[in-house]
């Protein structure tokens, strides 16, 4: 169990989860949300003695991983998905998943967008023929 003294005064613990109570108390955190690099390396340390041969290790490693995740406000998927890094990584991340043709969607998804130009192109002329005959009605 993760002890409270290894945690901001004021979090709240609840079995072996730990809540703060200001989430924007959470430390090493920037301010566009992302993981500051020092945490990282430190969650990479902590993952790191997973290959342990001391069985106490390993156990000692899952809690500080649990609380590294909590304390991030993180899921595994997260983390795993490089979330946990910014959307920028989170993006190259998912670039490297398998079955996934950016092309294709990229040029369906240009298709899109000139039909939806071309539709609001011809509102714009109806809109203007609307405003022309309004204007010589008001005219005569």
């Amino acid at each position: 169990m993760v002890s409270l003294s290894n945690h901001e005064a004021g979090a709240t613990v609840s079995n072996r989860w730990i809540f703060p109570r200001d989430p924007a108390k959470l430390a090493l955190v920037s301010e566009d949300g992302r993981i500051q690099k020092r945490e990282i390396e430190r969650f990479e340390r902590i993952l790191g003695l997973f290959g342990s041969e001391h069985a106490g290790e390993r156990a000692a490693a899952a809690l500080a991983a649990n609380a590294f995740i909590v304390k991030h406000q993180l899921s595994w998927r997260d983390v795993i998905e490089g979330k946990a890094l910014g959307p920028k990584a989170a993006a190259a991340a998912r670039r490297r998943e398998v079955g996934i043709d950016y092309l294709e969607a990229a040029e369906s998804r240009e298709r899109q967008l000139k039909a939806h130009n071309a539709a609001l192109e011809k509102q714009i002329g109806q809109l203007k023929e609307k405003l022309e005959a309004a204007r010589t009605k008001t005219a005569v």
